[in-house]
């Protein structure tokens, strides 16, 4: 069975599911599932670096290195940026 077959055929025993404590043992599976996920795109920095972040943030709005936050939606939206 592949990843797709797999997925469907949970999809479909999921929809069969009556017993609330069943759902609520799987529902936290997938809450504590996604906290993980969002836990490897988080990185903690030294206030050092946070400092120096700061500080180059700074220095490119003082040079007008910024753009709107409309702009960047439009770029993402375009595939230009992320």
């Amino acid at each position: 069975m592949n990843t797709t077959e797999k997925k469907l055929d949970l999809i479909a025993w999921l929809a069969l599911i009556e017993d609330q404590e069943v759902l609520n043992k799987i529902d936290q599976i997938r809450i504590e599932t996604q906290a993980l996920e969002k836990e490897k795109y988080l990185k903690p920095i030294s206030e050092e670096e946070l400092i120096n972040s700061l500080k180059e943030a700074e220095s490119d709005y003082q040079k007008g290195k910024i753009i709107s936050q409309e702009e960047l939606v439009k770029k993402i939206k375009q595939g230009k940026i992320l």
